[in-house]
């Protein structure tokens, strides 16, 4: 099990056994980007069983595949994610930031409609929707409805959506506060060293394709001579017959 949730965030075995005091710190990150995906089906799983009246095989299939594709997205985002340097890493974790946030509000409303269902049935109720059971639309509008003008609630909804935002984050969070260590040092010296050796054989490459485009070259001129002699050399030839002719001739 360890070893599958460090190779899922891009961990090397080959390369971690050389310090084998990091392998915990990986095991765990990975464990962390399991939980993450787990919450984001969890949450899909409360949504579709108040608002879908699917059957509970169908439910459960999509739940396997949005949590499997948020398991994937998430370890992806974080074994591309170096240690050393912000700079660097910019773009990955701007995108980071947006999948966070699309997936915080995501879960959160789900998981709120359901945390506030006996109050929002009560407002709806309050409002006129005499109906049963609550579209996810009507769920939303009732939330509204019960928000406004009440602090208490609002103020709850924002932080219950900002610390689903910070635990989606956990995984890029936990990636960067940890800092460089010993395996990602060796990892980057790999990746240098691999990367001097390929311009290195670029570099030979591009010599080797410069002297076989010079000895072309020479072999065309020296082929161009070689047919400029023989042209020569076959108006040598019937210039002589001529003149043996001409000796010859009575």
């Amino acid at each position: 099990m360890g070893r599958w949730l460090r190779k899922s965030v891009g961990v090397d075995e080959d390369l971690l056994s050389w310090v084998p005091a990091d392998r915990p710190k990986f095991t765990w990150l990975g464990a962390v980007v399991l939980s993450s995906a787990a919450s984001s089906g969890f949450s899909l799983w409360a949504g579709l069983s108040n608002f879908s009246g699917l059957s509970g095989w169908l439910q459960l299939i999509i739940v396997l595949v949005w949590a499997v594709t948020s398991f994937n997205l998430e370890c992806w985002l974080v074994a591309s994610t170096a240690v050393g340097g912000l700079r660097r890493n910019l773009v990955r974790i701007g995108s980071s930031i947006v999948y966070g946030i699309v997936q915080a509000f995501f879960v959160s409303e789900m998981l709120l409609l359901k945390i506030f269902e006996p109050a929002i049935r009560e407002q709806a109720d309050t409002i006129g929707m005499t109906h049963h059971p609550l579209s996810l639309i009507d769920s939303e509008e009732a939330l509204q409805a019960l928000r406004s003008g009440n602090f208490t609630v609002d103020a709850t909804i924002w932080l219950f959506r900002c610390l689903i935002f910070v635990t989606l984050m956990l995984p890029i969070l936990v990636r960067l506060i940890g800092g460089g260590s010993a395996y990602d040092r060796l990892a980057r010296l790999r990746m240098e060293h691999a990367e001097r050796l390929l311009k290195q054989s670029m570099h030979v490459d591009t010599d080797v394709n410069q002297e076989v485009g010079r000895l072309t070259v020479q072999l065309l001129e020296t082929e161009e001579r070689l047919q400029g002699t023989e042209a020569k050399l076959q108006e040598t030839e019937r210039a002589l017959a001529n003149s043996e002719r001409g000796r010859y001739a009575p």
